[in-house]
């Protein structure tokens, strides 16, 4: 397993935007476009098993030093 560092470029957003879509009950609303948001602050990072599938992601953001969790999503399987 292997963490990366999301961005608005980066070929892992589709998954972590579908994963959160799949729990969506779970974690709560969250809009569309605030996955970009955050990605363009390079507020995401997600795990990755060796074939580059997404096991699960962290959304995060920064605060006045302190760094607060948005979402913490682990795939089913």
């Amino acid at each position: 397993m292997r963490i990366e560092i999301v961005d608005q470029y980066s070929p892992h957003l589709p998954a972590v935007k579908a994963l959160g879509r799949a729990d969506a009950q779970t974690l709560g609303f969250f809009p569309e476009g605030a996955f970009e948001d955050y990605a363009a602050r390079r507020g995401i990072l997600v795990a990755l098993d060796d074939s580059d599938q997404c096991l699960g992601y962290l959304l995060y953001r920064t605060t006045r030093g302190y760094a607060l969790i948005v979402h913490l999503c682990v795939a089913s399987a």
